[in-house]
């Protein structure tokens, strides 16, 4: 399930078209399957994947890999290695 928050932020980055996909691919690749998600949380990592795609499904399905790799990785790669920081990411509407 994802939050109200990471909703309104597939929809500030992503097209229409590419929304479902997007839910599919956070829902299916980057939940509980990435091991130690729980000491992030999962809107924490989904805000980060979302970061690093910036609007791009190739680019999303990286950072989710990279998460897969250690999730620890994809949180420093975008500044939110300190908790509570994603909540102040505001990506601005890219179409």
């Amino acid at each position: 399930m994802l939050t109200p928050e990471t909703e309104r932020r597939i929809e500030l980055l992503f097209r229409p078209g590419d929304r479902e996909a997007v839910r599919t691919i956070l829902v299916e690749q980057c939940g509980d399957n990435i091991p130690g998600w729980e000491s992030a949380g999962l809107e924490r990592l989904h805000f980060a994947v979302l970061k690093r795609s910036d609007g791009d499904l190739a680019e999303l399905q990286k950072a989710v890999d990279l998460a897969k790799r250690d999730f620890r990785d994809a949180l420093v790669w975008v500044g939110f290695g300190e908790p509570y920081v994603h909540r102040r990411w505001r990506p601005r509407q890219k179409w």
